[in-house]
């Protein structure tokens, strides 16, 4: 059942028990209203702090939470102590490195949330008068924070698998687990151990024709993994039901008999009107050039002669061998369509439709049914060889804990987990699957708990990242309440309209009717923050290529389209950061300031189109770094200082020195390396220096070493 949805204050607003799904879309303040939402319990309900459970999705973002937690409750110790209520670490008017809001930086300019610009906490104070409003003494209220505060290690916040496994952990009988199982962060090892397994078991056995239906598509086992790699978690089940591998092969087997069948009654009459076709010019090159081959490996194959499975075999159907039909040879006329001439053709010809149908599909069949034994195999095999080494992997944790929360022992452990907390707050709950939502509710769904589900669901599309949609829309029909935080405290309020208008050009925004975009209100105005250029409001450019002219389509290739695109990403940056007519950062009350290289980000597809915008902007002068996940052992600069440590470590090899001399560090030229080369003196120096350098290693370590080498050979203006 679907609820009205309600605008949520986390400052003021009814704490209800039961189901509360509180929407927030980016910026909208979800750590700021789980942090509100704790001090409300711990001063207005009593709650202990080791009672409010909160769970969010990584550990940065835990000790993230911890942070804002306990800055939150001392700002409301302090508000009811006289001393202001300033929140703990503010820097109001200061403007921290590196933010960035588009090309703006809005933590100084927007500044921080339910704080105003005389220092004062509009939250704290609405909180504040709510005590009065609840009957709660600002004294009582202020025991129960000096409490909590002390009890802040004790506080449960935890990742949902640091949750799983505490609970596991705790109540090992009730959940059906081993006292000292071992989490493992990684399965990879065992996961290919149980799919070897897999492949050995089905496939060693088979004969050498049902061997080659498998590796005509999957060589090797790893390729068979990756064909259904991550379906383990994201898949229920499959409809229809998929046949074991025994059952998909005796399939085949039938429709392969009933085929060769039909090639013995119908191949001697076929053959000639096929042969006469391809005499008279009527098919396609393909087909037109390598009938004979084509026929004598069908031949061969439906005769038994051969086990190598044929190319094209479909052309024995109807649909097939009419598209192979030249259409020049078949042109339309005023009485007949080119189809139905092409039709009429081949009308008398004795083709194998029905069987050619069941083959095809039964020698799909045996892949399928190949690859679902293996998301079988998966789903048991690999957690039955885990619990033999009393391992589990994070997946488990989570599975577990859902298996035993409804096992036979599932009220005795509900009962236990239910009493040991009395608010639930799930942060980024977007990305939640079924089996996590289904431990919270289990738990925390009835009228005894409070219970917070917060996240944005425009997010819950994301399945790379394990969201469920489906999983969000169970939430939101499951909810007693429906809450949302309806404005925007990060980005500038030009960027909130010219979302909302993106968003609402059309009903269905995410292709589905049960996902809508709900608007967001800024927060603040444009006076709190504005880029100017030449003294006006600059404004969103959209640029796109014009037709190249030198292709008949007007296409640009990959390559020439990125290096327009780099060229004029280039040149904007520069003119944005020119220092005789700078873009100014204003904001009401602060100097302007201009834009700097910090404040502007380039968003790119790929780690290889950064490279490609980085490379162009240092070359222009703008510092750029480049954020990745790409390890740092295979950037340009650990080469360099691994080809260095190499002749470093052999400073006697002039080979390895050659090599070290000639990346960037020590700025030569091919001509200039080719003279060293000759000279035989100027090798015999570089071998003494470095030698040197070998020995400064073992006297005095490694840092002073390369002190000494980054001045005596200036490295650094070599890569400047």
């Amino acid at each position: 059942m679907k609820v009205k949805r309600e605008t949520f204050d986390a400052a003021t607003a009814s704490l209800r028990q039961g189901v509360n799904l509180v929407e927030a879309s980016a910026g909208t303040g979800k750590t700021f209203a789980i942090a509100m939402l704790v001090l409300r319990f711990v001063t207005e309900f009593g709650f202990p702090l080791q009672n409010i459970l909160v769970v969010t999705f990584t550990k940065a973002a835990t000790e993230e939470l911890k942070g804002r937690i306990r800055a939150r409750l001392a700002s409301a110790r302090d508000l009811l102590a006289g001393d202001g209520g300033r929140p703990a670490g503010s820097t109001l008017g200061v403007r921290p490195t590196g933010s960035t809001f588009g090309v703006c930086p809005t933590e100084n300019l927007l500044g921080v949330q339910g704080t105003e610009k005389d220092g004062t906490d509009s939250a704290l104070d609405s909180w504040r008068a709510g005590l009065a409003t609840s009957g709660i003494a600002e004294r009582l209220a202020r025991q129960r924070l000096e409490m909590a505060l002390l009890d802040m290690d004790l506080a449960a916040v935890f990742t949902i698998h640091g949750f799983c496994q505490r609970m596991l952990q705790e109540q090992a009988l009730e959940s059906g687990q081993l006292f000292d199982f071992e989490l493992t962060t990684d399965t990879s090892r065992l996961r290919a151990q149980v799919i070897h397994d897999y492949w050995r078991r089905n496939f060693y056995t088979l004969s050498p024709l049902h061997c080659a239906l498998i590796t005509e598509k999957y060589a090797t086992p790893d390729k068979l993994y990756k064909s259904v790699e991550g379906t383990g978690k994201r898949c229920a089940r499959i409809e229809p039901p998929a046949p074991t591998v025994a059952e998909a092969l005796t399939l085949f087997d039938k429709s392969l008999s009933r085929l060769s069948d039909w090639w013995q009654n119908n191949a001697a009459t076929l053959h000639p009107l096929l042969q006469e076709a391809v005499n008279e010019g009527k098919f396609k090159q393909d087909l037109q050039n390598n009938f004979s081959g084509w026929w004598q490996q069908v031949d061969d194959f439906l005769m038994g002669c051969s086990l190598q499975l044929p190319t094209n075999l479909e052309r024995l159907s109807a649909a097939v061998i009419r598209e192979e039909l030249h259409g020049n040879k078949f042109r339309s006329s005023k009485e007949k369509s080119g189809e139905e001439k092409k039709q009429e053709f081949i009308a008398a010809w004795p083709l194998a439709d029905q069987e050619i149908a069941d083959f095809l599909q039964a020698r799909q069949g045996v892949a399928m049914a190949f690859r679902m034994g293996l998301v079988r195999e998966l789903s048991t095999g690999l957690a039955q060889t885990l619990r033999r080494q009393n391992l589990l992997s994070f997946d488990d944790l989570i599975s577990q804990l859902a298996k035993a929360l409804v096992s036979e022992q599932g009220p005795a452990l509900r009962q236990i987990l239910s009493k040991r907390y009395q608010a639930a707050l799930i942060d980024e709950f977007q990305d939640t699957d079924d089996a996590q939502y289904s431990i919270f509710f289990t738990l925390f769904a009835g009228s005894s708990h409070y219970l917070y589900l917060i996240g944005d669901p425009k997010q819950a599309i994301y399945t790379f990242r394990g969201a469920d949609i489906y999983s969000y829309f169970k939430a939101r029909d499951q909810a007693d309440f429906h809450l949302g935080l309806e404005k925007n405290y990060r980005s500038h309020p030009a960027l909130v309209e010219a979302i909302n208008r993106l968003f609402q050009l059309r009903e269905d925004a995410f292709a589905t009717g049960e996902l809508s975009y709900t608007p967001v209100l800024p927060a603040k105005s444009a006076d709190d923050g504005q880029l100017l250029d030449s003294g006006k409001n600059a404004v969103m450019v959209y640029c796109q290529l014009d037709a190249a002219q030198d292709a008949d389509d007007g296409r640009w290739s990959t390559d020439q389209a990125t290096e327009r695109f780099v060229s004029y990403v280039v040149s904007e940056t520069t003119r944005l950061l020119h220092p005789d007519a700078p873009i100014m950062l204003t904001a009401t009350d602060e100097p302007a300031i201009p834009l700097a290289p910090r404040d502007i980000a380039v968003l790119v597809r790929n780690h290889k189109q950064a490279g490609h915008f980085q490379t162009a902007l240092v070359r222009a002068g703008i510092p750029a770094v480049m954020a990745s996940q790409q390890s740092v052992f295979t950037t340009g600069e650990c080469h360099d200082l691994f080809l260095l440590m190499q002749a470093l470590c052999a400073p006697g090899n002039t080979t390895i020195l050659k090599t070290a001399l000639t990346s960037a560090w020590f700025g030569m030229n091919g001509l200039e390396l080719y003279a060293l080369w000759q000279d035989s003196e100027q090798v015999d120096l570089w071998l003494t220096r470095f030698h040197g350098y070998h020995l400064l290693w073992q006297e005095r370590g490694f840092l002073a070493m390369m002190t000494s080498l980054l001045t005596t050979e200036k490295i650094l203006l070599n890569l400047a």
